[in-house]
């Protein structure tokens, strides 16, 4: 996660787009919470990031549910954090 949101944020600014980015994380023991925090601190009119934090629940499809109907967007994308999808 420390180095997507990085990677997500460049391209985007290249491309001149904005987006909300949210993040749905399952109660992960990897930091991910403390490093969306800093990043949705660091948040602008271009660049949302939000946390969803989940306790007790699990598994990709139902986060891909949780933050689709969080999202303000209309257009969705998903991608999983362990860079089998590429930022670009």
């Amino acid at each position: 996660m420390l180095s997507l949101l990085p990677d997500i944020r460049h391209h985007l600014q290249i491309a001149h787009q904005s987006a909300e980015v949210i993040v749905v994380d399952d109660a992960s023991s990897d930091g991910t919470p403390e490093v969306v925090k800093s990043f949705a601190a660091d948040s602008s009119d271009q660049w949302r990031v939000r946390l969803i934090q989940r306790v007790g629940e699990t598994g990709l499809s139902s986060a891909a549910v949780a933050g689709m109907q969080a999202a303000t967007g209309n257009i969705l994308m998903l991608m999983d954090a362990d860079h089998s999808h590429p930022a670009a």
